[in-house]
């Protein structure tokens, strides 16, 4: 399936939707160079049809996707797809959760830049193995980066600006996860804009999160490390990180 070069306008639903039929595996997918604007539900959505058949192949690269503004929507979302590939995305203006993926293990989320999200700017669920690497994340409701329910993830030098935008935000970066084991948070830059309500930490490590490294972050601005991070986890290990 190759989706290129389309521009989409006021869709009811979806602007692009890529979903299995029943029974059957989606596999080679290529969603690029296209353009969606003002579509109801998500910008971009692939989906497997079941969790035994998870999309394959999956590339979602270089599209533009703005004005998402019906609800607690995506601008791009993938679910339970196989090493999926999520990079040189544009999304502005989006009432949600700008790039949500859930349930899709060695996702690579990458080179993206994402501005003025309603929740969250980049948000991995339950997708082990994942990297988040090189986004540029502007003035986010929620958190800029935040992971939950996953292992082994890579989290690495990212920007991000102006997060925390409602006020009750703990962190830009927010590793939430219960049980689970392995960040490797490095090479982050977090700045506040200066103006408005925002985050007042840098870094947030939830209980229950084991062995995390946070190492060689730029979190200048936040003040000295006990209020630029907030770390809860356990067998946290910390390098040198830049505070104040």
């Amino acid at each position: 399936v190759k989706i290129s070069r389309n521009r989409v306008f006021n869709a009811g639903q979806s602007g692009i939707r890529v979903e299995a039929i029943t029974g059957q595996q989606t596999s080679s997918v290529t969603i690029s160079n296209n353009m969606v604007e003002s579509s109801t539900i998500q910008g971009i959505y692939v989906a497997g049809e079941t969790s035994d058949l998870p999309p394959t192949a999956v590339l979602v690269s270089n599209n533009t996707v703005r004005n998402i503004t019906v609800g607690n929507t995506n601008a791009i979302r993938v679910d339970g797809s196989l090493e999926p590939i999520v990079e040189g995305n544009q999304t502005n203006v989006i009432s949600g959760t700008a790039l949500y993926v859930k349930g899709s293990p060695n996702a690579l989320v990458r080179g993206n830049m994402i501005v003025d999200a309603g929740s969250n700017g980049l948000n991995t669920d339950s997708s082990h193995g994942s990297s988040i690497t090189g986004n540029t994340i502007k003035d986010c409701s929620s958190y800029a980066i935040v992971s939950s329910g996953a292992s082994d993830l890579h989290i690495s030098d990212n920007v991000i600006v102006g997060a925390g935008r409602n006020g009750t935000t703990p962190g830009a970066i927010r590793i939430s996860t219960s049980g689970s084991d392995r960040a490797f948070i490095t090479g982050n830059r977090v700045r506040k804009a200066g103006s408005g309500t925002e985050t007042t930490r840098a870094l947030s490590i939830a209980s229950g999160m084991n062995d995390t490294i946070y190492t060689n972050n730029d979190f200048r601005g936040f003040g000295p490390e006990a209020d630029a991070v907030q770390d809860l986890g356990t067998g946290s290990i910390k390098g040198t990180n830049y505070y104040q």
